[in-house]
Order: C-alpha cells, then structure tokens, then sequence
C-alpha cells in the first residue's frame, strides 16, 4: 500500500512543478510586453 501512495504523491508533485514552469514563462512573457509598451509610450512623449 505505502509503494501506491507514494507513486500518486510524485505524480501529484510533478504536475505543481509543470504548472509553476508555465506561470513563470507567462509572467516573463508579460513582463516583456510591459517594457516594450512603456518604452513605445516613453518615445512617443
């Protein structure tokens, strides 16, 4: 029984890794769309 549970629990801890990786990637995606849209408001002025 222990050797099941185990199994489920490094599923389970590799998916949380998986969908921390992409929130990271979405956050430095957004971060880079920020800069670029203040450095076009900055030119602009």
């Amino acid at each position: 029984m222990d050797g099941s549970m185990e199994e489920v629990r490094d599923s389970e801890e590799e998916v949380e890794v998986d969908s921390v990786v992409l929130w990271y990637d979405v956050t430095i995606d957004i971060n880079e769309n920020s800069k670029n849209l203040i450095d076009i408001n900055c030119t602009d002025k």
